[in-house]
């Protein structure tokens, strides 16, 4: 096993040098499991304990433990178990930084769309099985060689790989045909795309949202760079549609923007990284 047996303590982390070497190496990732109770805890280690590159570097029973937990190991994935939501549901995942990859476990799919709209990478219902469980893995292994490889692929692109402010982007049509037609949309009236795994949704003025297969990375590297920004893991914006960021509630961050109706929701992370740009631009 890769870590030690779950005791009674609210919460175990594992020193680096504890782990095994091929969990130390570079292309290691690191997990934390969030569940109320041991059993949860012993189910989901044992399933997931001989897997080549995750290895569990902290547990913890109740969400003030996880986002400690969270700061000080900084996890690339989080097995985050709504048991210990209290009533939140998928809001509570919100509470999180933007940058681990979240695996929600839910004994009810209830929160299974709020929860990929949230951009989780899966959501496990209990009791949860080894099998189904390796699914999970699996995803886990392509989103990260997804990124990494977009990532690299990135840096490699050139001025000419992108489109310019005054470019048309294809998006689907929102008109309801048998045959799929494609629109090319001014990239001025692109406000928001958010990231749905490896599909995304796209918001046009009005009220005009549009799913479609493309990743927010393919996003990135499509939109001019200096009128689109990437705040956290799920979410790009034009910054010069930007109108207003409230909070009406502790858990809660809203950006609204010019010719839209309805205002986009996200975590406070990737609000504060927003405030953080919109403030290096006034004082530019």
């Amino acid at each position: 096993m890769i870590v030690p047996r779950f005791q009674d303590e609210a919460v175990h982390s594992l020193p680096a040098h504890s782990l095994p070497a091929h969990a130390r190496s570079a292309h290691a990732l690191s997990a934390m499991i969030v569940a109320a109770n041991a059993a949860s805890v012993r189910r989901l280690r044992t399933a997931i304990k001989d897997h080549h590159r995750l290895a569990v570097r902290c547990t913890a029973r109740t969400i003030p433990e996880a986002i400690e937990q969270a700061a000080e190991h900084r996890p690339d994935v989080v097995f985050l178990d709504l048991a210990v939501a209290e009533g939140e549901g998928i809001a509570v995942a919100r509470r999180f930084a933007t940058e681990p990859a979240i695996v929600i476990v839910a004994d009810r799919p209830d929160f299974a769309f709020e929860a990929f709209e949230f951009g989780a990478i899966d959501y496990l219902l209990k009791p949860i099985r080894a099998e189904r469980v390796r699914t999970t893995l699996q995803r886990i292994d392509r989103f990260f060689s997804h990124s990494q490889g977009l990532h690299a692929g990135e840096k490699k692109a050139t001025s000419g790989d992108r489109l310019t402010p005054g470019g048309r982007v294809p998006i689907p049509s929102s008109q309801s045909t048998r045959r799929k037609t494609t629109e090319l949309v001014p990239v001025q009236d692109v406000i928001w795309v958010e990231s749905l795994q490896n599909y995304s949704v796209v918001q046009l003025p009005g009220r005009d949202r549009r799913t479609l297969k493309r990743t927010l990375n393919e996003w990135a590297a499509l939109l001019p760079e200096r009128e689109f920004v990437r705040i956290g893991r799920s979410h790009l914006i034009q910054i010069a549609k930007l109108r207003a960021i409230t909070s009406p509630c502790r858990n809660e961050v809203l950006i609204s923007f010019h010719g839209v109706e309805q205002p986009l929701r996200v975590g406070r992370a990737a609000a504060s990284k927003l405030k953080g740009i919109v403030r290096g631009s006034c004082s530019a």
